[in-house]
């Protein structure tokens, strides 16, 4: 019988200790930002798009609505899809992310793959990048946070080197991101 009340003192104790604990106030919250670049590419030869296509945070809907809030970004992921494919069966997808004007953030080409493979319903390709790239990403993404009006938003392009199909050739397709805002939630 002492064995049953000492159960159940520990089981009420605990259970105290959790509501007691789970009713405290939440001084940040974290919100996946996702957000999608859509880039083209095509021509008779291994196309490329001479201009890349600019991205700013502030396009995205979810990140406007908490920019007053924002405490910190972070990089969670990021994936090409394909939307469609004009006569490339086979061949090499670089897809790179830029500083408008400026650095490289990650460039990753996508080897001897068959481009209709990334389209929906299709899983896309997610985007393996190094701590090197992770960590660039986190410094402009935090640089791009504290200082919006003078930092540079993104270039996003894609070049397709075909190894078989026949000419012209044509890519659409988007380099789709998300990452992480902590979000300020006191008063």
């Amino acid at each position: 019988m002492n064995n049953v009340i000492k159960a159940f003192v520990v089981v009420l104790s605990v259970s105290m200790v959790f509501v007691g604990t789970s009713c405290d106030k939440f001084d940040t919250l974290p919100l996946n930002v996702p957000f999608s670049i859509d880039v083209s590419t095509s021509g008779n030869s291994n196309p490329t798009v001479p201009n890349p296509v600019q991205y700013c945070l502030s396009q995205s809907e979810t990140y406007s609505d908490y920019i007053g809030d924002i405490e910190k970004l972070t990089f969670v992921e990021a994936a090409w899809r394909t939307i469609s494919v004009s006569n490339i069966n086979t061949g090499d997808v670089t897809v790179t992310l830029k500083i408008k004007g400026g650095a490289t953030l990650f460039q990753k080409t996508l080897s001897g793959i068959q481009p209709s493979e990334y389209i929906k319903p299709k899983s896309p390709y997610v985007l393996t990048l190094t701590a090197t790239e992770i960590s660039n990403l986190n410094e402009y993404l935090e640089n791009y946070r504290a200082n919006p009006g003078n930092t540079q938003c993104f270039e996003a392009s894609v070049q397709a080197v075909v190894s078989s199909g026949n000419p012209p050739y044509s890519l659409v397709g988007v380099v789709d991101m998300v990452v992480e805002a902590v979000i300020n939630t006191g008063d």
